[in-house]
């Protein structure tokens, strides 16, 4: 059995991470051994959100009540645009903003 640990070395756009190995433990021997596998990860199914917080009021002990409002966007968007766009539905809300995030999640695969 061999057991892999995995450090990113670079990006390199599109969702292509390179990786290689640190250190690979055998069990035959038991001695740890280096190996350099190089293997580029793929990002699948990218989900971007944007996450528009906002004060919806105040507690007895005198702290803001958050509450986050979820919108999908296009991953492709920049942050630039993700900010932008924050703002124009925080425009929109009844409450004031507390902050914009922009949330990423996608599915790795060799």
């Amino acid at each position: 059995m061999v057991k892999k640990r995995f450090t990113a070395i670079g990006d390199f756009g599109r969702g292509k991470v390179m990786y290689k190995s640190v250190r690979a433990m055998t069990t035959a021997n038991n001695l740890p051994t280096e190996r350099m596998i190089n293997m580029a990860a793929t990002r699948m199914n990218p989900v971007t959100k944007l996450n528009l917080k906002v004060v919806t009021a105040t507690n007895s002990a005198g702290h803001e009540v958050i509450a986050t409002r979820s919108y999908n966007v296009n991953p492709e968007l920049t942050d630039d645009d993700v900010l932008a766009l924050g703002q124009k539905l925080g425009d929109l809300q009844d409450f004031p903003v507390h902050a914009i995030d922009r949330q990423d999640s996608a599915d790795l695969a060799e």
